[in-house]
């Protein structure tokens, strides 16, 4: 941010007042490259900008910002308010006197947001906006045909992007000469001979904006979100050729991204679903963004070693050169797939032709032998054959495991799917930067044939061979040959055989003919072909990327569609029909679920939902392959899919699944197996299949052991299941959007927050369980009595709040004095998930009467108990029978001692409190460094981190939560 002197703003604020009218409440300075920008706020509080043309530039340039910011007003309505409009007109521009010479001067709208450059996280969403509505700018001024006036000293103008090579000519001495950064730029500039930007300078021409940069784009942000709310500073409007305007702001939306390619594709999404581009335009897009990059650290580097930079005219040195060496891995031919997909448009044009061009052919059997009958490997992220490699088989396994398959069928060769999401790539190698961290390559780009050591490879057309190479990384091809194709129609591809044993790497040589059916090679041994099993990786490739030797047999998934398309299903070359996994239906299924479910089943992360396929132990999986830690989940107890927990249940339904109306040792184990880690005075066990009905069932228990006593209190904030009975215990609920008055016989006892309830510090239980005891008191005297009281001993939705030290035991003493009965809610964090003790309410001191489970107890089944005392349980017994049909099965039961056993084996309530600490601790770190976390609290596993807007008022951040949350 700029600053003022004294004299300035008083200069500034007589300028404001006197040639513009303006009773000048507040002037605050805003940046400028040359001139001089202030936000006026007047008496009334209406703002607007003033700018001094401190430049000197010419009026009639000045006119003709004015007159396009004029014509694009009229020509969309729409872009009033987006654009900031001259004020004041006749005579909007003005001649002012600022510290003793005169300039021009106008006064603007003033828009409200701030820089995107100022602004996080830069969504998808929020990208693809800053595209359209440079798009709705340059659609709404394509009809102008005023033009800049020359500069008035001749000089040429720094920015337009076809003078970029001359700009950057003139100053490359100013980068410093190290290995790296001025070849990096020299080679951008070299892209940019006469014949290319010949050829730009023909596309499409009009008036452009030419400078929608991070700090030129305006965002407002909200409680939803953050979208995009105005365009400012024509300061460098110009004529040259339509691309410009969407090559420029791609370019600054690179800036600070990790995925700086995807970034890029969003914003040409925007502008194109908002004003088309032709192919020769989105081919342009790429180079012409690095240009725009490459100009402008030539400009910093220069300006900074004639002392001439300001803050301002450096601020993007540093993430532009970022930005650029990322770039420069990317080949423009496939960050120009990558935008066309992302504009909805075939990500390879070529790739239909070729595939009606393989149609027509007959080609040579790959193995000597048709493949029509080749079994199909599933080694997806999901398949049976393979779930997860390594960890759960070895390579020599599923090797056996396919021969197997093979033979079994009678056939040359196994085949493995193209376009399959895959799980066995699982170095950092086999991973890319994407903005939320690493990506893993997953998606198959080739076929596999599977056949045993050996076995002869031909080759099914011919070609000429490219290149004879070893790559022998572990996971790598081996001895790989590239054979290079003509289509016939003038279209080149190319094929590549990987995993083949050495001999071929003294036998073949590049530059030699292959017929078709001639031998390329012999599959190889794990030994000589990146420790895989014998197998031919095969693999089409419309577009070398200019590689030589090898290429990418495996994409990540963001970029799936350009890669695919890139490298399409070679099927026909094999004479199969297809060989195609296709990618994962994630859109699809999420219309078919809004179709068949109500809106208020709510879904995870809606505007990118998670398609989540399979997990293990930590970790989930979406069908696209990505790793994602679960700290959500509370059901998956022990781990998910942990393999003890179940082959238990395997076992048992391959046995028996009834219900509880006959004898069973299964049965009666695990209730002694549940009941030891119980305080001894719960003796009684009632099994049921979810947490909702397990609260359900202690307060009908509770009911019947308080002789129809009709008064309940619960917690604020607590939630205790989604049935009827239960919906009216959860204030969470019921207090809600959509909720309802519960009735007075539900009494809510105020939150026991020691940070930010009604009472606060460690030492406030006594003054939380007086809360109750006023509530008793108040039933007293109407001659009225509590039936029970049910609680969370940590809670949840409250935001995993730990009631002070004492609250917990004295409320359920005062009200078991009160004649009513002790519920312990301990669906969410029983099981040792607080670290110290199994039981949350046991850390508390607290001694219930009834204790209620669910969630944890089957990591994942459906299994729920309910605890209590005989003498309570037989109070209930003189009623009705208790039935549930499922609950107790013997399914059931032995996943629920499998859970048991792996807690007490593996020692996990020790890791929850071990773990727990240090997350603890250097959460607290965290808040000493960020007033923004106003609390760490928790226990063990069971932890949360409270964001506020002030550390001393505590007023929650909720807009900050979402986005740490989303």
């Amino acid at each position: 941010m700029e600053t003022l002197t004294p004299l300035e703003i008083d200069a500034l604020s007589r300028i404001a007042s006197e040639d513009f009218g303006v009773e000048v409440a507040r002037i605050e300075p805003l940046p400028g490259e040359l001139d001089r920008n202030v936000a006026v706020t007047d008496a009334g509080g209406v703002r607007t900008i003033l700018k001094v043309f401190t430049s000197n530039m010419p009026r009639a340039a000045i006119a003709f910002q004015r007159d396009l910011l004029d014509h694009a007003a009229e020509r969309d309505p729409s872009l009033v308010g987006s654009i900031p409009r001259f004020l004041g007109a006749p005579e909007a521009i003005r001649r002012v006197r600022l510290a003793d010479r005169e300039v021009d001067a106008a006064l603007l709208e003033h828009l409200d947001g701030r820089a995107l450059a100022r602004v996080t996280p830069h969504t998808p969403e929020l990208l693809r906006s800053v595209g359209a509505l440079v798009a709705r700018f340059d659609r709404a001024v394509q009809d102008f045909t005023g033009a800049p006036p020359p500069s008035t000293d001749g000089s040429t103008p720094l920015w337009p992007l076809l003078l970029g090579r001359a700009t950057i000519a003139d100053r490359i001495d100013a980068i410093p000469a190290g290995p790296k950064r001025r070849a990096l730029i020299e080679e951008i500039a070299a892209r940019f001979d006469d014949a290319t930007v010949e050829r730009l300078g023909s596309l499409r021409p009009q008036v452009l904006h030419q400078d929608a940069n991070d700090y030129n784009v305006l965002v407002r942000v909200t409680r939803d979100g953050a979208e995009v709310a105005g365009l400012i500073d024509l300061g460098d409007a110009t004529r040259g050729p339509l691309v410009g305007d969407v090559a420029i702001a791609a370019a600054y939306a690179a800036l600070g991204k990790r995925d700086p390619v995807s970034a890029m594709a969003h914003v040409v999404a925007g502008y194109h679903a908002e004003h088309a581009l032709d192919d020769e335009e989105i081919a342009a897009v790429f180079d012409l963004a690095l240009l725009r990059l490459a100009t402008s650290v030539a400009v910093s580097a220069q300006r900074a070693a004639t002392s001439a930079a300001s803050e301002y005219h450096l601020v993007t040195e540093a993430p532009a050169w970022d930005a650029l060496e990322s770039l420069a891995d990317v080949h423009p031919r496939l960050a120009t797939a990558v935008l066309r997909d992302a504009a909805g448009l075939d990500p390879v044009p070529r790739a239909k032709r070729f595939a009606a061009w393989a149609r027509s052919k007959t080609f040579e059997p790959i193995v000597g032998a048709p493949l029509s009958d080749a079994p199909r490997v599933d080694l997806s992220i999901d398949g049976t054959l393979l779930v997860e490699g390594a960890r759960d088989r070895t390579f020599d396994e599923w090797g056996a495991a396919i021969e197997t398959l093979r033979l079994d069928a009678g056939a040359p060769a196994a085949v493995g799917y193209h376009d399959e999401t895959r799980l066995l790539y699982r170095s950092d190698a086999f991973a890319v930067e994407r903005e939320d961290g690493l990506e893993p390559r997953t998606v198959h780009l080739g076929v596999d044939l599977f056949a045993p050591a050996g076995t002869e490879i031909r080759a099914p057309l011919g070609g000429i061979v490219r290149s004879v190479q070893r790559n022998g990384a572990p996971l790598d091809y081996g001895p790989t040959v590239i054979l290079d194709h003509d289509d016939e129609d003038g279209g080149a591809f190319s094929t590549l055989y990987g995993h083949l044993d050495g001999e071929v790497l003294t036998r073949l040589r590049a530059g030699e003919r292959i017929e078709a059916g001639d031998m390329v090679g012999r599959l190889g041994g794990e030994h000589e072909n990146g420790g895989w099993p014998p197998h031919l990786h095969f693999q089409v490739v419309l577009d070398p990327l200019d590689r030589v030797g090898d290429f990418p047999g495996v994409a990540a998934p963001g970029w799936r569609r350009a890669w695919t398309a890139l490298c399409p299903d070679p099927a026909v070359l094999l004479g199969l029909e297809s060989c195609d996994a296709n990618e994962p239906r994630t859109a699809a299924l999420l219309a078919e679920r809004r179709a068949a479910f109500c809106r208020s089943m709510s879904i995870h992360y809606e505007s990118r939902p998670l398609q989540i396929v399979k997990g293990r132990g930590t970790t989930l999986y979406d069908a696209e392959g990505r790793a994602f830690l679960d700290a959500v989940n509370n059901v998956p107890h022990v781990g998910h899919c942990h393999p003890r927990v179940v082959e238990a249940g395997q076992r048992q339904m391959a046995l028996l699944n009834t219900n509880t109306r006959y004898l069973d040792e299964q049965l009666c184990r695990y209730a002694e197996k549940l009941r030891s880690r119980l305080p001894d005075h719960l003796e009684v066990l009632y099994f049921v299949c979810s947490g909702s009905e397990a609260n359900e069932l202690a307060l009908r228990i509770a009911r019947a052991a308080t002789d129809g006593a009709r008064d309940v209190l619960v917690q604020e904030h607590g939630y205790h299941g989604h049935t009827g009975a239960t919906v009216a215990m959860s204030h969470y609920k019921f207090a809600r959007a959509g909720g309802f008055e519960p009735g007075d016989e539900v009494h809510v006892v105020p939150l026991a927050d020691p940070y930010r309830g009604i009472h606060r510090g460690s030492e406030s239980g006594n003054a939380y369980a007086n809360e109750v005891e006023r509530i008793l008191e108040a039933l007293a005297r109407d001659d009225r009595r509590p039936y029970a009281m049910i609680a969370e001993a940590i809670v949840g939705c409250g935001g995993q709040v730990v009631p002070p030290e004492g609250y917990l035991r004295r409320a359920f003493d005062l009200v078991r004095a009160a004649g009513g009965v002790a519920i312990a809610d301990e669906v969410q964090v029983g099981f040792g998930r607080v670290g110290t003790h199994f039981w949350a309410f046991d850390e508390q001191g607290a001694v219930p009467d009834i204790v209620t489970m669910g969630k944890p107890m089957g990591n994942g089944h459906p299994i729920a108990a309910v605890a209590t005392t005989r003498a309570i349980a037989d109070r209930f017994a003189g009623g009705m029978e208790f039935f549930a049909t499922f609950g107790g099965n013997n399914v059931s039961t032995a996943i629920g001692e499998a859970v048991l056993d792996v807690l007490e084996d593996e020692r996990l309530m020790e890791n929850a409190r071990d773990v727990g600490a240090v997350f603890f601790a250097e959460m607290q770190a965290v808040a000493a460094r960020h007033p923004i976390v106003g609390d760490v609290r928790g226990r063990g596993l069971y932890l949360g981190v409270d964001l506020v807007e002030d550390p001393e008022t505590r007023e929650p951040a909720g807009n900050a939560a979402r986005y740490v949350a989303l």
